[in-house]
């Protein structure tokens, strides 16, 4: 199944800035002077650039770029950076962040410089972003006081975005234990753009939790919404009459 762009573009571009943000706090590998030196090494000179004989033409652009580096955090974070999970993309190997149908972002360089450009001070203004790129109303909702042993089931991406800055916030809580996120797939006949789109970040934001929290293990993900005798002991706190 292909992924519309005006679905592939926001997801690329949050995914990215994501990274970003983790790459300020995990040692600067993957953005900076010396990560475009290593590129350029890697990837050839650009054809226009040339003027040595001898000099290996770049065959890689910024397409290239920006997919080789979300597979490669896709690897670090399991299943975190990658639009197999995003999307609920069938038939796509789960060590396979794209699958063989995905296109190469366009616009591909002028992405890259802004993303590349813009820093995001603290995980809050993180979050506004991603909402912005996705064109979502940012309105998370209040949240009961997170305990060590709470247990919450969240529906929407306002409900996932302020689970994860109470997360965030907390000593000890673990995302990954505590949480279920109900996901449910994008790619669904009958849906409006608006809720595509909706559905698509709420499982973005779901997917990058563990790397952003800098905890282990993958975001327990539901791709139905459940009945109310299903997960007993977890508190549901859903977003998502708001959304759509």
């Amino acid at each position: 199944m292909s992924v519309d762009y005006d679905l592939a573009r926001p997801y690329c571009v949050a995914a990215l800035t994501a990274l970003r943000f983790l790459d300020e706090r995990t040692g600067r590998r993957r953005f900076g002077p010396d990560a475009d030196a290593r590129w350029r090494a890697f990837a050839g000179e650009d054809l226009g650039e040339v003027r040595h004989p001898g000099t290996r033409v770049r065959v890689l652009d910024d397409a290239d770029r920006i997919e080789l580096l979300l597979r490669d955090a896709d690897a670090q974070w399991p299943g975190a950076f990658g639009a197999r999970v995003v999307f609920d993309l069938p038939a796509v190997a789960r060590d396979d962040a794209f699958g063989p149908e995905w296109t190469p972002i366009a616009e591909a360089h002028a992405l890259w410089r802004d993303v590349a450009a813009t820093k995001h001070p603290d995980l809050a203004r993180l979050v506004a972003r991603l909402f912005a790129v996705w064109d979502v109303a940012f309105v998370p909702p209040r949240l009961p006081a997170l305990q060590l042993s709470s247990r919450w089931l969240l529906h929407g991406p306002n409900a996932v975005a302020a689970a994860l800055l109470a997360f965030s916030a907390s000593q000890g809580a673990v995302w990954h234990t505590q949480v279920v996120v109900i996901a449910e797939p994008p790619l669904v006949d009958g849906l409006r753009p608006h809720q595509r789109r909706v559905r698509a970040l709420a499982r973005q934001l779901a997917t990058l939790a563990g790397g952003l929290l800098s905890q282990q293990g993958p975001t327990q993900l539901l791709g139905h919404v459940p009945e109310d005798s299903e997960h007993p002991g977890y508190q549901r706190i859903t977003s998502d009459l708001t959304e759509r």
